[in-house]
């Protein structure tokens, strides 16, 4: 595939852009060290972006590379700076060792009676 063309399948597009994305892991692994759990936690972060670009890649509004550039690195800076993964409201997973939670709606007031025991 030459890397104008869309990729025809997501196979093709990872085999096309894993140096890419490898690449991408090790420079933010290097700068980043110190707050990420994992370079394999930040790898995998990585290609999930890389496949949600994929999957949301519109063919009318550019070339798949420079879309798929743009959507994971700016999505991977948003998880460094602590936001969720696009498509992981309730339940999302992170790379990084600390995560700021904001704050904690507990509706139950037996709850926090319970906790303490």
């Amino acid at each position: 595939m030459r890397r104008e063309q869309s990729p025809s399948s997501l196979q093709e597009a990872l085999e096309c852009f894993s140096p890419f994305l490898y690449k991408l892991a090790k420079d933010t692994w290097d700068r980043y060290r110190y707050k990420i759990i994992s370079y394999q936690d930040l790898l995998q972060s990585i290609y999930y972006l890389f496949i949600y670009a994929y999957l949301t890649y519109d063919p009318e509004k550019g070339t798949f590379k420079a879309y798929m550039t743009t959507v994971v690195k700016q999505k991977l800076k948003n998880m460094l700076d602590g936001a969720n993964p696009p498509w992981c409201k309730e339940n999302p997973f992170t790379f990084l060792s600390c995560r700021k939670i904001e704050y904690v709606l507990c509706e139950d007031e037996n709850a926090l009676d319970f906790l303490s025991k």
